[in-house]
């Protein structure tokens, strides 16, 4: 911790079980919990108020989070490579994010900002999301189909990426931004499309087999 206790900074990986946060702690430390591969579960303290980058990253036995409504500001990667997440749950007089289902979304749910590592089988982004932030589904090795709805706009760089049992990704017309590597390292992949869209144009770039819609 650092002198006042107020930011956690490092967890040791070798941490198992449940580990609770301490009252008084208002920041978690970017990495602060990172490779922690034996935690099952986290207490986080209604006295945080910041996440950091990458804070759970890799932390492949926990199962699942809930933030609490002080939390406002989660930073990127922060669940990332956490294969066996069932399900992040945000409190719901939290004023910055909020989660249906499990997936973590901006307040307005806008944005879609992080699916939990263990979702699986076919995932339809809700009607309302315009975008998908970079790394959303990052590593979400049992999801075998995506259809992202009319209306979206941008899918962030990486957000698919090592998705290794997706089978498809539907695009609609509205997607005018495709960020780098974002359908990466998927053998399996057809993208589902329509002629002359963005979605065709990476496609091509990237070498994976494009479907035409309508």
């Amino acid at each position: 911790y650092s002198k006042d206790k107020t930011t956690l900074i490092c967890c040791p990986e070798s941490k198992q079980g449940t580990f609770t946060i301490p009252a008084g702690v208002t920041e978690i430390g970017s990495y602060a919990f990172d490779c922690c591969e034996n935690l099952s579960s986290i207490e986080i303290s209604g006295s945080i108020n910041r996440i950091g980058d990458c804070a759970f990253y890799s932390c492949k036995k926990l199962t699942s989070v809930t933030i609490p409504k002080t939390v406002s500001i989660i930073g990127g990667d922060a669940f990332s490579s956490c294969s066996n997440l069932t399900s992040i749950n945000v409190d719901e007089d939290n004023n910055s994010y909020c989660s249906a289902d499990g997936v973590l979304y901006s307040k307005d749910k806008s944005s879609l900002i992080c699916c939990p590592g263990s979702k699986k089988g076919a995932f339809t982004i809700p009607a309302g999301v315009k975008e998908i932030d970079y790394n959303a589904f990052n590593s979400c090795d049992k999801l075998t189909n995506v259809i992202i709805p009319e209306g979206v706009t941008k899918i962030g760089e990486s957000a698919f990426s090592n998705c290794s049992k997706l089978k498809s990704v539907t695009i609609p017309k509205s997607v005018t931004e495709i960020g780098e590597h974002s359908l990466w390292r998927i053998d399996t992949l057809v993208i589902k499309g329509y002629s002359g869209s963005e979605a065709e144009k990476y496609a091509k770039s990237a070498n994976v087999k494009f479907e035409k819609l309508g």
